[in-house]
């Protein structure tokens, strides 16, 4: 009941600012991420390729399952497979290694930039040079839907250190769009998670990934 409960509210919260939930379920079990799909959850996300792939043959869903985790180049052809979106792109290599495997399968990949607006050295991504240099070649690969961009957020951090890094990638989004270089498609701004998802809804995402606030 606590999963339907917390579930309902932050669906209610997110579909006010006519932004898509992206219902994170790593690390749950087959019960609580059917409960969240019975509860009418149209989009999951997964870390890994082998947590979905492990867990979508027990479930009963017919919506859009999300990667939100680092892809490995040799789980390419598995995650084209299994994924309506990728949204962790991070490095002009690894698009280029989806686009040809897709050619090869004959397949259209929808996907998401991963931007490291904070140059995080944890954390994967584009820096802010690396996106803005790779943009030609990445406008050019064929089989790819770019569709918008990632980011994910600094932890342990002020609330206006958060926010100050999602306007920025708002504002990247925005110069990226306005160029028109991916076309009409790109209007995905995917920024946000349980901690702070109400702030990123705040500053322009079109798309938040929550996962530990929907079974708290």
């Amino acid at each position: 009941m606590k999963i339907s409960s917390a579930y309902k509210t932050i669906r209610d919260e997110v579909a006010a600012k006519k932004a898509t939930l992206v219902a994170v379920v790593k690390k749950r079990t087959i019960p609580q991420i059917q409960t969240l799909i019975d509860e009418g959850a149209a989009d999951i996300g997964f870390g890994t390729v082998q947590d979905a792939e492990d867990k979508l043959v027990q479930l009963h869903f017919n919506g859009k399952v999300h990667l939100v985790g680092h892809l490995q180049k040799n789980k390419v052809r598995k995650a084209i497979l299994l994924f309506d979106m990728i949204q962790s792109i991070d490095s002009l290599a690894l698009a280029e290694r989806i686009s040809q495997v897709a050619a090869e399968m004959e397949r259209t990949v929808s996907l998401l930039l991963q931007v490291n607006i904070a140059d995080d050295s944890h954390k994967f991504g584009f820096s802010l040079a690396e996106l803005h240099s790779a943009l030609p070649r990445l406008a050019a690969l064929p089989q790819l839907d770019i569709r918008g961009l990632m980011m994910i957020g600094k932890a342990d951090v002020s609330e206006e250190s958060t926010r100050q890094d999602f306007v920025q990638c708002r504002q990247l989004f925005t110069e990226i769009r306005d160029t028109n270089i991916f076309g009409k498609i790109f209007t995905d701004l995917s920024m946000g998670m349980s901690d702070d998802y109400p702030l990123a809804l705040a500053e322009g995402a079109t798309m938040v990934r929550v996962g530990s606030a929907l079974f708290a």
